[in-house]
This record gives C-alpha cells, structure tokens and sequence, in this order.
C-alpha cells in the first residue's frame, strides 16, 4: 500500500509544502497542525480569520481553484455557492439566474419556489410549456374520441 504522506506532488504556493491535485481540481495539502490532509484554500482561510463557520463554504472569487490567494477567496454561505457555480449573477443586492429554457437571466423572484429549490425555468417559459402541453392534451384527446 502506498504512503501519501511520503509521495510529492505539486508544491504549494503557501508554505504548507506539497499536495496533490484532487479529482475536481483543488489543492489538497498536508496540514500539519492537524495531522491530515486538506484543501488548501480553506488552510489559508483559517490562518487569515480562523475557523470556517457550520454551513459557510471558501469561495474561490475568479474560479480559478489553484489560485488560493487571501485576496481570491470569499466566505459564503452553501447555497449562494450553489448559486454562484450555477451560473448566477448579482447585480445591485439582486440574484439573477438564466433560465434553462430560454437563456435570459431573470431576478430570482422570477422562478417558481419549490420544495427543494427553485424552477430550472422562468414563469414565463413554465406558464408557456403549461398552455403547450394543455393544447397537445386536447388535441390527442379528440384525435383517440374519433377513433
């Protein structure tokens, strides 16, 4: 069995010595006040402001993982990271998202709530497809009365 802790991999920018790059593309180092291995962004987190609170996550502010500069880095919470790597956009206090359906972006309050999360498409493009598939179902209801 292969020893991690002996093996080199790419070496940190910070002085947390060597790591590895894991499988979606972070920064993995040894961290040696803990004994094991970690993400290195959250490392350089703790070390400017301390422990990452439950429920917030270390953003990478330009969406480059490998760039764990202090100044690159964003404390948020999970869904609003959810949020940012899903293609949303704030602009004046208000969350944008584009609409799976017909690409515009459109404030949040333009989605249908649901139980676990919010409409893939806008209002519009939901009432739209509701009214197209309404007519499909009447019109296949008459064409089967005829036969």
């Amino acid at each position: 069995m292969r020893n991690e802790h002996n093996t080199r991999g790419k070496k940190s920018t910070n002085e947390f010595g060597y790591g590895y790059i894991t499988k979606k593309g972070y920064h993995r180092v040894w961290d040696t006040k803990e004994k094991r291995y970690r993400l290195e962004h959250n490392i350089v987190w703790e070390e400017h402001y301390g422990k990452i609170p439950d429920g917030m996550q270390v953003h990478h502010i330009d969406h480059n993982k490998l760039n764990n500069d202090i100044s690159n880095l964003k404390l948020v919470d999970s869904l609003t990271h959810k949020r940012i790597h899903s293609g949303c956009v704030e602009k004046d206090n208000i969350l944008y998202k584009p609409c799976r359906k017909c690409n515009e972006l459109k404030p949040i309050d333009d989605y249908y709530k649901r139980k676990v999360g919010i409409s893939p498409w806008c209002k519009q493009c939901c009432v739209k497809n509701a009214i197209e598939n309404k007519k499909r179902r009447k019109l296949n209801g008459n064409k089967q009365r005829t036969i």
